[in-house]
């Protein structure tokens, strides 16, 4: 289910600006797929193989779990990405949780994805006092954690555009990937990039790229203020 999932969002970041280069959300809505009133991402639910006669009980009960261990009022950060080299290093999120749970009051949560439990940990780490929570979740848990937040950070992933999805304010960090392409289908919401045109690619680079460690703290936080309107 995870696997089947990953690959229905990778292709959500399939994003086109220019009119005569449409997006694959755009044609997939042009074809109605999307029906379900509770749930914009209702089509995306039935590509992966689930059930969606099941979802919004599914839904309820995650909401109800999440809130029973404390995960009420918060934001997500989702540092995986797939490729390194997309990715920003968990000392930077845990930089931007101290900053961010500092002005906002709120809890942060950090998702993952199979195998980036050891990821998770190491943002964990980095944010010192106080910590923002780790939670173990499946696919149906990770929908109602993005549903429910007040915002995500993240880079060019699956979680990105789900929250995007369900209308959740989102902030991409971008650097080889260019999100004209890759970016939030929301425009509202904002999208972080230093990286040079040359350094645009889609190689699948095993270490951090110079375009993501360029990305500081400071513009993340600046971006999610801009993003928010404010941080107070």
């Amino acid at each position: 289910m995870q696997l089947q999932l990953g690959h229905v969002l990778a292709g959500l970041a399939v994003r086109r600006r220019k009119p005569q280069r449409q997006s694959f959300v755009d044609r997939l809505l042009r074809l109605r797929i999307a029906q379900a009133d509770q749930c914009r991402f209702a089509w995306l639910w039935r590509l992966a193989g689930e059930d969606f006669e099941r979802y919004p009980r599914t839904f309820a009960a995650d909401c109800e779990r999440l809130a029973a261990e404390g995960v009420d009022d918060y934001f997500v950060l989702s540092p995986g990405g797939g490729w390194r080299s997309k990715c920003w290093p968990p000392e930077r999120y845990g930089g931007l949780h101290r900053e961010l749970a500092r002005r906002t009051g709120l809890r942060g949560v950090v998702s993952y994805a199979p195998g980036e439990r050891d990821l998770a940990e190491a943002v964990r780490r980095a944010a010192g006092a106080p910590e923002p929570a780790v939670v173990d979740i499946e696919v149906a848990q990770l929908m109602a954690l993005v549903r429910r937040a007040r915002f995500l950070v993240a880079g060019d992933s699956g979680p990105l555009h789900l929250a995007g999805a369900f209308g959740t304010p989102v902030i991409g960090l971008y650097g080889p990937t260019p999100p004209e392409r890759n970016g939030p289908f929301n425009e509202a919401d904002v999208v972080v990039r230093n990286a040079r045109p040359e350094e645009t690619t889609f190689h699948r680079g095993a270490e951090y790229s110079p375009s993501m460690l360029s990305v500081t703290v400071e513009q993340v936080v600046a971006a999610v203020e801009r993003r928010l309107g404010t941080l107070a």
